[in-house]
């Protein structure tokens, strides 16, 4: 079987398939539909950068890598690829997902403010597998990226993103280095115009 992972149309998963490709499949066609906000890129580049920043890093596992291409499938998809992804997947990828999954929505809890639901959010993270802090800490990374890229950073959202460093400090040292430094730019060069946008965007490259 021809497996393209760019390709629109998807035949049926193979057993045998390595656990990797079987979980980029499944991203694909759970993500279909949706877009990246700022870029309108397909979601799914999005899964596939924080999986190959997670697959570069020292002592990860199969799982991870796995776990990283499918962390927002539970938050952000339909049923049926939820329902897929507890069937076709192994426990460890599904408890991974599960642990990257937010609990504190404003779904669930539409009288709590987004202040207080992420702060019980970094709570839950607090307690969560290093593994799962890893994937969490590239993730975040990913997305800060994006947002500097697109110029559409939100002081709130860095201020989470501090939350964020602080509960997965001890996940993984490079991962740690690169968001703080990656938020001390972001934070100063806003606060004290210190840089321009593009200057920004390139300091954050570097």
């Amino acid at each position: 079987m021809t497996f393209d992972i760019y390709s629109k149309y998807y035949e049926p998963v193979e057993e045998n398939m390595n656990l990797i490709l079987q979980a980029a499949n499944l991203a694909k066609r759970a993500h279909a539909k949706q877009v990246r906000k700022f870029s309108g890129d397909p979601y799914i580049t999005h899964c596939l950068r924080v999986a190959n920043k997670v697959m570069l890093l020292d002592g990860i596992t199969e799982e991870m890598v796995a776990a990283a291409l499918l962390h927002d499938v539970i938050e952000d998809c339909d049923n049926e690829f939820v329902a897929e992804l507890h069937k076709v997947m192994p426990a460890r990828v599904t408890n991974l997902v599960l642990e990257l999954t937010n609990q504190f929505t404003k779904k669930l809890y539409p009288n709590y403010n987004r202040e207080k639901r992420k702060n019980l959010e970094n709570k839950r993270i607090a307690t969560v597998s290093q593994e799962a802090k890893i994937i969490k800490l590239c993730d975040r990374i990913d997305n800060l990226h994006d947002f500097i890229e697109y110029n559409e950073l939100y002081p709130a959202y860095t201020h989470e993103s501090y939350g964020i460093l602080a509960v997965c400090h001890n996940a993984n040292e490079d991962l740690k280095k690169e968001l703080k430094s990656l938020l001390y730019w972001v934070d100063h060069s806003y606060k004290y115009n210190l840089f321009t946008k593009e200057e920004l965007k390139e300091l954050c490259k570097s």
